[in-house]
């Protein structure tokens, strides 16, 4: 923000910053989201033919941090 520009131009950098951050924060939300998700049908699928200890593991721990992307998600959805 600059002291010397209008209201308006300080509105409307702030408001493009704003839009950056939200995109930045959330956009990364939805892009590890969808990882998580192929990750998971991959493992679910493999676990159907074998059984692996270590992968069902890592199903574990992907699943727990989709839980907290949609715990983000849903905070997300709060501010809206």
């Amino acid at each position: 923000m600059d002291a010397n520009a209008s209201l308006g131009d300080n509105v409307a950098k702030f408001c493009d910053k704003a839009t950056q951050w939200n995109r930045d924060v959330f956009g990364h939300i939805c892009e590890h989201k969808a990882i998580l998700l192929v990750l998971i049908r991959g493992i679910e699928r493999v676990a159907k033919f074998s059984s692996n200890d270590r992968l069902q593991c890592l199903g574990t721990e992907l699943k727990r941090e989709l839980d907290i992307i949609h715990s983000q998600e849903e905070n997300l959805w709060f501010q809206h």
